[in-house]
């Protein structure tokens, strides 16, 4: 009786070792150009947070204003003309919203410290209220929020400033 050894070559799946080393030194290259771009990504996510943040308490304050019928206080506190947060809150002093201010990285300033929504949604002020917030970097946008008399919020990146 004769056996008779057939040994086939199998051939195994997977990748070989310069396979690997390649994709590896690809996807180190790809890291290196794509990780210096993802600052002022994150920087402008940052910054649109803290503008979001504002024109949704402020929307909140006019339409309280106008559904209870009565004024909404929207005050900002203030360190270094720096608004460090800011509370709504209605005629009898009931809070309405209350948002801590922005991270050390963004600076948000505000032309008055305080605005009042009259029960018809406009300002009680005839005067535009403008809030700016920066981080001092020329690779993000300045981000601009204005109030006007009519007590329309208005948000928008880059220039124009408020006027």
């Amino acid at each position: 009786m004769e056996v008779k050894a057939d040994f086939k070559m199998l051939k195994h799946g997977g990748f070989t070792l310069v396979e690997l080393m390649i994709t590896v030194a690809i996807l180190a290259i790809l890291a290196m150009v794509a990780v210096p771009n993802f600052g002022p990504f994150v920087q402008g996510g940052r910054m649109d947070t803290v503008q979001n943040r504002l024109v949704g308490s402020l929307s909140q304050a006019r339409s309280e204003a106008i559904r209870r019928g009565e004024s909404v206080t929207v005050t900002f506190t203030l360190s270094d003309d720096e608004v460090t947060q800011w509370v709504s809150s209605d005629e009898s002093g009931n809070e309405v919203r209350q948002e801590s201010g922005p991270d050390a990285s963004v600076s948000l300033t505000v032309t008055q410290s305080a605005v009042v929504f009259t029960q018809d949604g406009e300002l009680a002020t005839a005067s535009n209220v403008c809030f700016v917030a920066t981080d001092d970097d020329d690779d993000t946008d300045v981000r601009y929020v204005q109030i006007n008399a009519a007590g329309r919020i208005r948000s928008w990146d880059g220039a124009p400033a408020c006027g």
